[in-house]
């Protein structure tokens, strides 16, 4: 029998939490016997937790829920004969099996299906890297939902364990100090 993580509680989520209340509105999504999926790394964790209990992005609830299902599929074993593949989950199903979608192909499936994600059945293929770019979490709504990433990545190198979100189509943006 595969290992199984005890339930959360309030006080085993507060690590995640970076705004008040966002604990509680995550138990009350998920359920107060809530268990991660024992396969799910630690900032995918994280980024699942942010995605249901983060208010300002509350249309972003359903990547979060993706996310926890993957891994909970996963765990059971659904994937097996997939190993090389990546798979894409929308509302909380498997819609295709296949390979890592290029730029143009991840933002048309996100046109026409904002909430999903892709991610490898072989864990050595998770995304651990991005682009040296780093702007502010605030930044990720100037371009508009379909273009950014919806899996976090995490920063290697300088800016370890920085999480990173991807965005795919060229924007401008300007960055000041308010002195000019």
């Amino acid at each position: 029998m595969k290992k199984q993580n005890p339930p959360e509680t309030l006080q085993s989520l507060l690590k995640y939490e970076s705004k008040p209340g966002q604990v509680q509105r995550f138990l009350a999504c998920v359920g107060k016997n809530f268990r991660w999926p024992s396969s799910i790394p630690e900032y995918l964790k994280r980024r699942a937790f942010i995605k249901i209990a983060d208010i300002d992005f509350e249309f972003e609830d359903e990547v979060g829920f993706n996310i926890i299902f993957f891994y909970n599929a996963f765990d059971r074993g659904e994937f097996v004969g997939h190993e090389n593949e990546w798979v894409t989950v929308n509302n909380q199903k498997v819609i295709k099996y296949g390979e890592e979608y290029n730029d143009d192909q991840l933002n048309y499936i996100l046109e026409i299906m904002p909430n999903a994600i892709q991610l490898p059945v072989d864990r050595t293929r998770l995304p651990r890297s991005a682009p040296e770019t780093i702007l502010p979490y605030h930044v990720k709504r100037i371009p508009g939902k379909r273009e950014w990433s919806t899996i976090t990545m995490i920063a290697e190198g300088y800016g370890v364990p920085a999480e990173q979100i991807h965005v795919s189509m060229m924007f401008e943006v300007s960055i000041s100090d308010d002195n000019n």
